[in-house]
């Protein structure tokens, strides 16, 4: 929601900012007020899925979500864990959502997580572009359903059924 997604930057800290519509307009004619969040990693990427539904990612595979319009925000991390059991540090460098309860959120080395209950749990999907081991760098909702995702080496790929198949 674009609209949603124009009253929120990020900003430094792991502070979103949300604006004051009751203040006189001073930048990009709205008056910003900081929030802050429950995490200390660096923030990348927000969406807005409607007015009152937005998640946040960034670094250490950090993910937030607001259900209140962004006056308030929670933690939701994805428990990455490799092979050995360890957390590597994961970044995500987006998110894109379908409505309030489906999205898909992409980073570093390919992660892709997705979400399809509102983000109470995260699972890692792998897609065909998982194995080249290209950093992904953005997603985005098409209107028609469909998702699209690029990243290194020239990365486009698109599924329209929510993940289950991609094309390049």
């Amino acid at each position: 929601n674009e609209a949603a997604l124009e009253k929120f930057v990020k900003a430094e800290k792991a502070e979103l900012a949300k604006p004051i519509d009751d203040r006189k307009e001073i930048w990009g004619n709205t008056v910003w007020q900081q929030v802050n969040v429950p995490v200390r990693s660096a923030l990348t990427a927000v969406y807005f899925a409607d007015e009152q539904n937005g998640w946040a990612v960034g670094y250490d595979a950090a993910i937030v979500a607001t259900k209140d319009g962004g006056k308030t925000w929670v933690k939701q991390f994805y428990q990455f864990k490799d092979t050995n059991g360890a957390m590597p540090q994961m970044i995500l460098h987006d998110i894109a959502c379908t409505d309030a309860n489906t999205c898909m959120a992409v980073g570093a080395f390919g992660l892709l997580i997705t979400t399809v209950d509102g983000g109470n749990t995260w699972t890692s999907q792998p897609g065909p572009f998982v194995a080249e081991g290209s950093h992904l760098h953005a997603i985005t909702k098409l209107d028609d359903g469909g998702v699209v995702i690029v990243g290194e080496r020239g990365l486009i790929a698109l599924t329209r059924d929510a993940g289950a198949t991609w094309k390049k």
